[in-house]
């Protein structure tokens, strides 16, 4: 049975970016579908999908040839923590890069990049934080 491409990309961030030891000693809150539960240690990772920008990509016949599909990936934390935050980012766009057709579990990754930058200094119960990183397309085929 096919899993679904979305998924099947969070579960590829998940493990990428849960798996690399720099990463962990930058946001020792860890890597979170969506938001972070209420006292997690910042500075931690937030994944979102964008549900606006994806698509799937169809050929003739009607048939799904891959889906293309984008994340907001962000480290994030109080802002007197920006050196940690902004060391995240770097390493997270370090680890989301596909530059050829990759083989994973239950399907296959045909690229992934960076399409966009974000940064958000949103202010939290009245204390400044930062959220750094970057928007990621994922092309992926499920099997």
């Amino acid at each position: 049975m096919a899993a679904h491409e979305v998924d099947l990309a969070y579960q590829w961030i998940q493990a990428t970016l849960s798996g690399d030891s720099t990463l962990q000693a930058d946001a020792p809150g860890g890597v979170w579908r969506a938001e972070a539960p209420i006292n997690t240690p910042a500075p931690y990772v937030a994944v979102t999908y964008q549900q606006q920008q994806s698509r799937d990509e169809i050929a003739f016949g009607g048939v799904r040839v891959y889906s293309d599909l984008f994340f907001e990936v962000c480290a994030a934390g109080p802002a007197a923590d920006l050196s940690a935050i902004a060391s995240a980012a770097a390493q997270i766009d370090a680890l989301l890069k596909v530059t050829q057709q990759t083989a994973i579990t239950g399907g296959t990754l045909l690229a992934v990049y960076r399409t966009s930058p974000v940064e958000e200094d949103p202010l939290i119960d009245g204390e400044r934080w930062n959220a750094t990183g970057g928007v990621y397309r994922v092309m992926i085929k499920a099997s």
